[in-house]
């Protein structure tokens, strides 16, 4: 179960704040009452996955994961994130 503190480091270290206007909430496994409790949390509107590319901050993610051009040469930034995720939980 994923605590409070948790939740709010990742949004420090996500540059989450007020004046954010893209937010994405992921929830697994979750009953119809549990998805329809988060949705009553959020002010905003839903949008498809497909414009989830259009809209990411690119440059802030190179930069917080540490990607370089180079490795972008060989390598899809999606890729690049889920390795480093992966070698996180490794660790």
């Amino acid at each position: 179960m994923v605590r409070r503190g948790e939740i709010t480091e990742s949004f420090k270290r996500c540059g989450i704040s007020d004046d954010s206007t893209y937010v994405l909430v992921a929830r697994f496994d979750a009953s119809l009452d549990q998805i329809n409790a988060v949705e009553k949390l959020i002010d905003g509107k839903k949008i498809d996955l497909e414009e989830l590319d259009g809209r990411a901050n690119k440059s802030q993610i190179l930069k917080h994961y540490k990607i370089s051009a180079s490795e972008l040469g060989i390598s899809s930034l999606a890729d690049a994130i889920t390795c480093r995720i992966a070698s996180r939980d490794a660790l």
